[in-house]
């Protein structure tokens, strides 16, 4: 993922570096595209860096794994996926999302590490994965638990 420089955001803690590195970065792709959070849609951002590396950490991800990633976002957790997986899928409704996936990692898509498909993901069949490590809104979370549990 591409990085840059950005203010601080107000909002997050200032006394924990891992958020505010990952805040930053999210504060940064937020500006760069002009992005607006859906309220509609439970749209928030994980930006805690310790949070979403334990996450990854307890997946237990191995190097020949195809992990499956719904709701996306602007990819601070994808970014660490990538790290460990063979292939991410990313799954993301947002049309907006969708494109900020597609140009900062444009590369990891190119190398067939990652695959970005647009849509809902109630609604679509999944592809082959081995894991799923998201962070879902809770307003479809029912709905994705009982979808993955007839995988």
């Amino acid at each position: 993922m591409k990085n840059g420089s950005c203010s601080f955001p107000d909002r997050v803690e200032k006394d924990t570096d891992c958020v505010v590195v990952c805040s930053m970065q999210a504060s940064e792709i937020i500006r760069k595209y002009g992005l607006r959070l859906s309220k509609k849609r439970g749209q928030h951002f994980l930006v805690d860096k310790n949070i979403l590396e334990k996450e990854v950490e307890l997946a237990e991800i191995k190097p020949d794994n195809i992990v499956l990633e719904i709701g996306a976002g602007i990819g601070l957790l994808t970014e660490l996926l990538l790290k460990k997986a063979k292939k991410v899928v990313a799954i993301e409704v947002d049309e907006m999302f969708v494109d900020v996936l597609n140009h900062e990692f444009g590369d990891e898509i190119a190398q067939g590490k990652l695959e970005v498909l647009h849509g809902d993901a109630l609604r679509i069949d999944f592809p082959y994965f081995d894991k799923c490590v998201s962070n879902i809104p809770y307003s479809i979370s029912s709905g994705i638990i009982e979808k993955l549990a007839k995988y």
